[in-house]
């Protein structure tokens, strides 16, 4: 159980570091699961972030 949550958060972190550089990973109109889109809406404000940021 602790091996995965390390993992999740080290790929956490890695996810963090591709939203910083602004790089898109998943195209606009791509058909996604509701559990991605609404991650996506709750990342909204990191993003945005980033792109000021940056």
């Amino acid at each position: 159980m602790l091996s995965a949550i390390i993992n999740m958060a080290r790929l956490m972190r890695a996810g963090f570091t591709v939203l910083r550089h602004g790089a898109r990973v998943v195209p606009e109109d791509a058909n996604l699961p509701q559990a991605v889109r609404i991650f996506a809406r709750l990342t909204a404000p990191l993003r945005a972030r980033a792109r000021k940021d940056g």
